[in-house]
């Protein structure tokens, strides 16, 4: 695009008498217009807002893991500690009757499945995907996952879920199948998606 537009830009220069530069109206209301060169400016900083959004996914990921295993631990610790208890006091003790003190639940189910609806192939092995409504409920964590058919063994390409819809590189070469699912869970498990499988452009 800016490429063309530069060309046009050029050619409305040399004409007699010279027309000037191709601008649009940003689309803020302001009434401000984009030339050519802020265009220019807004797509050479595109990969570094890009970079940074990827590292705040990527610290989101290991906060969350964070708070996943110190959860895990605490739930551990505490089962071990009720179980000792359990098993120093004999029943009709008061040892034993402060336990009924304790509350042990609700406990919290698995998660539900997330479902993808639908992995549309676009040029160069990107795919955009979108998910069926509901689902991945009580999930702590929701990660879209694909593996290239010849290439990967397992699922070995992750990323957090946009509910309304993403777009992924996969780096499949033309034809070449890609399988994707969604990995919902949580504190006591695991679940995985039906699985959705496109063809590479």
């Amino acid at each position: 695009m800016v490429s063309l537009v530069t060309r046009v830009n050029t050619a409305r220069a040399a004409m007699v008498p010279p027309l000037s530069a191709i601008t649009v109206k940003h689309p803020d209301g302001s009434g401000t217009d984009v030339a050519v060169a802020m265009l220019t400016t807004a797509m050479n900083n595109h990969p570094g807002l890009m970079q940074t959004v990827q590292d705040r996914i990527a610290d989101l990921n290991k906060a969350r893991n964070a708070l996943r295993k110190a959860a895990g631990k605490v739930d551990r610790d505490n089962k071990r500690w009720f179980a000792a208890w359990e098993g120093t006091y004999p029943e009709g003790s008061v040892g034993r009757d402060a336990l009924s003190q304790i509350d042990t639940g609700p406990h919290t189910p698995p998660p539900d499945a997330f479902q993808i609806n639908t992995v549309t192939p676009a040029v160069g092995g990107s795919f955009a995907a979108v998910y069926v409504a509901g689902g991945g409920n009580h999930a702590t964590t929701l990660h879209l996952q694909w593996k290239v058919t010849g290439v990967d063994l397992d699922f070995g390409h992750n990323t957090l879920v946009v509910l309304a819809g993403q777009t992924v590189a996969t780096g499949a070469a033309a034809g070449v199948d890609v399988i994707f699912r969604t990995k919902a869970e949580n504190s006591q498990g695991v679940t995985y998606s039906a699985q959705q499988t496109g063809a590479a452009l």
